[in-house]
């Protein structure tokens, strides 16, 4: 039995949940990717699963422990939900929280203030 183009995104985002689950990072980030190319192509950049799956790329890297990269894609997902006008959802709050909490890990404490406010 196939899936509907609005099954694959659903499909991928619990096979990426089980791999996080999992600390399969690497295979995590592969889902990601994919689960970002899906949105880009089947939904387009103003689409909030777009926004949320740069996230989940992010979110993979830092259990690959390059940072950079990470915030690379935290910042790339935020910047797609306020240019979707969703800079109050719940998804750019948790996106806000994430980037607060990593700099906060890294001592940063002065970075991390503007993210929790």
């Amino acid at each position: 039995m196939g899936y509907g183009q609005s099954d694959v995104y659903e499909e991928l985002k619990k096979t990426y949940d089980q791999l996080r689950e999992e600390s399969k990072e690497d295979s995590s980030l592969v889902v990601a990717k994919k689960m970002n190319a899906w949105a880009l192509r089947v939904e387009t950049d103003s689409s909030l699963r777009y926004a949320v799956s740069l996230r989940y790329v992010g979110n993979s890297f830092i259990g690959l422990s390059q940072n950079d990269s990470s915030l690379f894609y935290w910042n790339k997902s935020l910047e797609a939900l306020k240019k979707q006008q969703r800079s109050e959802s719940v998804d750019a709050v948790s996106g806000l929280n994430i980037l607060g909490n990593f700099l906060k890990d890294m001592t940063d404490y002065k970075s991390a203030e503007p993210y929790y406010k």
